[in-house]
């Protein structure tokens, strides 16, 4: 298993700082989706370590900057999720209520012309409503707590799960392949992350001298 982390030290305490997605939580990454700029994201991530960044001092910044080159490239998600959390994914959903199906829907409708950050958190919202219902009768309560415990999950995790069972949904509604409803899905929740690896790239770019030069 490859290491997700590396120990740094803020204000004298050590801490595990990601070098990985599989590394951040599912609450930090939606924090990720505003922020322009690699430095603003790292702050994000100190922040929800338990440091505040306004008045700490970090031992190796540079070791921490160069750690994370991860927040340049799209995660990588499992297309066929198998477990999310300490929670398994059956490979056949073959029964499912009525009530389960119905606030999916609910969820999707109502975040549809909100911001990708609402969109993104939704994923979390339609993983715990499956996952719930897997061995109990669908409760909406119980499925909102559920959802809180995937916050602290790695986004990885959360964003497979919650692709699977959207596109699941949508691939019922409207008749159309999982596999591209999933890919679809995770492009928009991926693209402002996306969107910065290409102006990173595109600068880059510019900055490598040509060799008519």
């Amino acid at each position: 298993m490859k290491d997700i982390t590396i120990p740094i030290k803020l204000n004298g305490k050590s801490v595990a700082y990601p070098k990985a997605w599989e590394a951040v939580k599912f609450k930090t990454y939606l924090k990720l989706l505003d922020k322009p700029t690699k430095i603003e994201q790292i702050k994000v991530i100190i922040n929800d370590l338990g440091a505040d960044t306004e008045n700490s001092k970090i031992e190796g910044l540079g070791v921490v900057i160069k750690a994370s080159a991860f927040l340049n490239n799209p995660m990588q998600v499992e297309q066929n999720p198998t477990r999310i959390g300490k929670y398994d994914i059956p490979s056949t959903i073959n029964e499912e209520a009525f009530e389960q199906y119905d606030h999916v829907g609910k969820i999707i409708n109502q975040v549809k012309d909100q911001t990708i950050i609402d969109q993104t958190e939704s994923l979390a919202y339609i993983s715990a409503v499956y996952v719930q219902g897997f061995k109990n009768d669908f409760n909406a309560e119980e499925v909102n707590k559920l959802a809180l415990e995937f916050m602290e999950l790695p986004c990885t995790e959360v964003m497979a799960a919650g692709a699977f069972f959207q596109a699941r949904w949508l691939s019922m509604e409207s008749g159309l392949s999982m596999t591209y409803l999933q890919r679809n899905i995770l492009w928009k929740k991926k693209r402002p992350v996306l969107d910065r690896f290409l102006r990173r790239l595109g600068l880059m770019l510019r900055l490598i001298p040509s060799r008519d030069m």
